[in-house]
């Protein structure tokens, strides 16, 4: 249903393809039958369902499995290898000719896929995101403050691809599985197209999954080559900074150790206050003053902290890490 023109696969307008959704789950059994409720749901009739359990320890399987008779597919790692190796796994086995990747903790409006390939089966586009992303979870007071209410791209075109045509996918050797967090990068492929498709994510609910989540986007930074050398200096600078405060204690300089911590807080403090009031602000919340820069504190420290143990292991050391769901 594609041709290709050297390595390009141009698209043309397909008629009623199946279209293969693909979800790659690690510790989602609270949230993953929800998500494939909606998809089973969709108005688009030619969906096949394929999930991946990346070695899921809490049960995963067993909710996927409740839906087998109605076609869902379930595939289970050996290993657990990450959600990028999940999603080439999956889209390996899926018979679509229209791959769709979502996450077990989304769910979705009953024209979600109808929408997000229609694009794809004019023959425009080799791939398509969505345009709309909602919080599902907003009564819990931690996702609230985890992001914004709404999110809505503003870009026509870009790299991160939601559906995509499975010659394209494949001929390019899908997700790179070593960029962690950053691995739904498909710039390879070519430029997905925007289009009018909504969707609702659960954030995190505990500062704790918080925390675990930030600690992932820390240790991911460090394995994607675009981004290392820039993240390295911030991290080697703040461990100068933190050992220049034991040094401080160990010398007895109590004046100067508070004068340095002062003097490296007031500036963060400020920055983490003026989010927390620009969102109560905008999004009418009063409780952002307090809970946004908390949340970001929460963050910072993830991202230090991931960023940090990554920079470590690669120097031979063991340090404690913090698996995350998905």
């Amino acid at each position: 249903m594609t041709r290709k023109a050297g390595d390009l696969v141009v698209p043309r307008k397909l008629r009623s393809p199946l279209v293969s959704v693909v979800i790659a789950a690690y510790n989602e059994a609270r949230v993953i039958g929800e998500a494939i409720g909606t998809l089973l749901d969709q108005s688009y009739p030619h969906v096949e369902i394929v999930v991946v359990d990346d070695c899921s320890v809490d049960g995963t399987s067993r909710v996927v499995r409740r839906y087998a008779r109605r076609g869902v597919r379930l595939l289970r790692l050996a290993r657990n290898s990450g959600p990028g190796a999940g999603r080439n796994a999956g889209a390996r086995i899926a018979k679509g000719e229209i791959l769709v990747f979502v996450d077990a903790d989304m769910v979705f409006d009953r024209e979600y896929v109808s929408n997000l390939i229609r694009p794809i089966i004019a023959g425009k586009a080799i791939g398509t995101f969505h345009d709309t992303e909602l919080i599902k979870n907003k009564d819990r007071v931690w996702a609230r403050a985890f992001s914004i209410n709404r999110i809505e791209s503003p870009v026509e075109e870009c790299g991160i691809f939601r559906a995509v045509l499975k010659d394209a996918f494949l001929s390019k050797g899908g997700f790179d599985e070593s960029r962690g967090y950053f691995d739904d990068d498909l710039s390879a492929v070519g430029l997905s197209r925007r289009t009018h498709a909504v969707c609702y994510h659960n954030n995190p609910e505990r500062l704790s999954e918080v925390f675990r989540h930030s600690c992932w986007v820390g240790r991911s930074l460090l394995r994607d080559p675009s981004l290392r050398q820039r993240v390295l200096p911030l991290v080697a600078v703040s461990w100068t900074l933190l050992l220049a405060i034991v040094f401080l204690v160990v010398i007895g300089s109590w004046a100067w150790m508070a004068a340095f911590i002062l003097l490296a807080a007031i500036p963060i403090v400020a920055v983490l206050l003026w989010k927390g009031i620009r969102r109560a602000i905008n999004d009418g919340y009063l409780e952002f003053i307090v809970t946004v820069p908390i949340v970001w504190s929460v963050r910072l420290s993830g991202y230090w902290w991931g960023a940090s143990s990554e920079m470590l292991r690669r120097n031979g050391y063991k340090v404690w890490s913090f698996s995350y769901r998905r």
